[in-house]
């Protein structure tokens, strides 16, 4: 990592104040939770491939053709509000709000605060609240990168009967049937008007990583595949099957509207549980 990157550092993990991106997170069994690219750049101004990148007010590309992809927070220095640490756990605060530079890109007035606590779990909270004077609707997602043994093994529980839109045919709405997600290849799918805990089992972890939340109703599954991989530059190439995304999020058909002085609370847990 540079020097270029402020790092807030906990007993059990790590969080960038660059974009409040929680980059790692050690479970009881003290492996890593969370993947991180060996290949991403730990500098200013760019994107870390891996942990969990923050992103609002739009997922994706800017539909308005003025931003970056995944919004206008994610490459921000947030302000550090609380950082606290004990000899096992610990927890931070981070806040970030509109300015000059974000309105250039989205001309609406916000103020986004997320904190993570970590001990036997990952505990994160975050809120949205528009500062403004007009009313806007927001897109949010925590981009989970979730490490595992072989992602051509694992199984995604709590996604059955759900509501899907897989974006790799051409945004085919369809329903998960009742068996769990798998992954053969590149996958993105958004799994709409879900609360669901989910549940990745790991075989070859030998483990269990739960995903519980609460206002938030998208889940969004996404891998590049083994081939795509191949071609992105900040990711190792032997590191394709050593990952997958499972994100909470509020993102197309979820997307929330905001009035002026309204705020949206979320959380998510994190848990690491055994193999049953």
């Amino acid at each position: 990592m540079t020097d270029e990157l402020q790092y807030l550092r906990l007993p059990r993990g790590e969080v960038c104040t660059q974009g409040a991106q929680i980059l790692r997170f050690r479970g009881p069994d003290d492996r890593d939770v969370l993947f991180v690219s060996s290949a991403s750049r730990f500098e200013a101004g760019k994107p870390i491939r891996g942990g969990i990148p923050v992103i609002f007010p739009w997922f994706g590309e800017d539909p308005q053709g003025k931003g970056k992809a995944h919004g206008v927070v994610r490459r921000r220095e947030w302000k550090v509000v609380e950082s606290a640490t004990d000899l096992a756990a610990g927890r931070v605060c981070l806040e970030t709000e509109d300015g000059s530079k974000t309105r250039k890109e989205w001309d609406h007035g916000f103020r986004l605060r997320l904190s993570a606590e970590m001990g036997t779990e990952l505990r994160i909270a975050a809120s949205v609240e528009n500062t403004g004077t007009t009313t806007y609707p927001f897109e949010f997602s925590l981009h989970t990168y979730i490490a595992v043994g072989d992602v051509t093994q694992i199984r995604i529980h709590g996604l059955e009967g759900a509501a899907c839109v897989d974006h790799l045919k051409g945004a085919l709405r369809t329903v998960q049937p009742n068996e769990p997600v798998r992954i053969t290849g590149e996958s993105e799918r958004f799994f709409h008007g879900t609360d669901a805990t989910v549940v990745v089992d790991d075989p070859v972890f030998g483990r269990r990583i739960e995903l519980a939340k609460r206002g938030l109703r998208s889940t969004l599954v996404w891998h590049p595949g083994q081939e795509k991989a191949a071609s992105m530059s900040d990711l190792a190439a032997a590191e394709w099957d050593k990952m997958v995304c499972v994100e909470q999020a509020l993102v197309r058909d979820d997307a929330i509207t905001l009035a002026p002085g309204a705020r949206h609370d979320m959380q998510v847990v994190v848990r690491v549980l055994p193999r049953q």
